[in-house]
C-alpha cells in the first residue's frame, strides 16, 4: 500500500488496527522500514550519479529529494495515520537513519550548510523572492532536526 500510494487503504488499515492494543506497532514498523528503504535508495542513486558527474550537484539534488520525501510522508501522517505519535516516532527514526549517513565524503550537516549558504548568497543575485528563500530554509531546518551532529552544521 505504501509503494502504490494507497492512502485510502492505509487509512482503513489504521482505523482497523488502532483499537487493538499494540496493533499499530507492526504497522508503524513497516512504515519505518519503508521510509528507510526509500531514503537509502535516494542515497544510492546519488552515490551512483556522483561518480558520473559533478558531486556537489548530485548532493544538492539529494537534499531536495529528501525534502520531497519528507513532505510526502508528512501527508501520510496527517491523512492516513491521524498524526499518531507512534507514526511520528517511526518517521523521525527513519529519517535519522539515512540523514546521518556520509555521502561522497560529506556529511549531511555540511550539505545542509552549503545549501543555506548558496540560498543566502545567490538569493540576492538571482532575485529570489523572500517566500522562496524562506520556504527552502524552513525545509532545511526540518531536515536539520534529524541530524545528530548539529554542531558540525553550525561550524560550516
Amino acid at each position: 500500500m505504501l509503494i502504490d500510494g494507497k492512502m485510502d487503504d492505509l487509512s482503513r488499515m489504521y482505523r482497523l488496527y488502532n483499537p487493538i492494543q499494540q496493533g499499530l506497532e507492526p504497522v508503524a514498523d513497516v512504515f519505518k522500514q519503508h521510509v528507510i528503504a526509500e531514503g537509502n535508495a535516494l542515497i544510492k542513486q546519488t552515490d551512483d550519479a556522483a561518480s558520473n558527474q559533478a558531486a556537489s550537484t548530485g548532493e544538492l539534488v539529494l537534499i531536495r529529494k529528501v525534502i520531497e520525501l519528507h513532505d510526502k510522508y508528512m501527508v501520510y501522517m496527517t491523512e492516513c495515520f491521524q498524526n499518531h505519535t507512534l507514526f511520528h516516532k517511526s518517521l523521525t527514526e527513519a529519517f535519522e537513519v539515512f540523514c546521518n549517513k556520509t555521502l561522497a565524503g560529506n556529511s549531511t550537516a555540511e550539505l545542509l550548510a552549503t545549501i543555506c549558504d548558496n540560498i543566502l548568497k545567490k538569493g540576492e543575485s538571482e532575485k529570489l523572492n523572500d517566500e522562496a528563500i524562506e520556504g527552502t530554509l524552513e525545509n532545511v531546518v526540518k531536515l536539520l532536526s534529524y541530524i545528530s551532529d548539529k554542531d558540525l552544521f553550525a561550524e560550516f
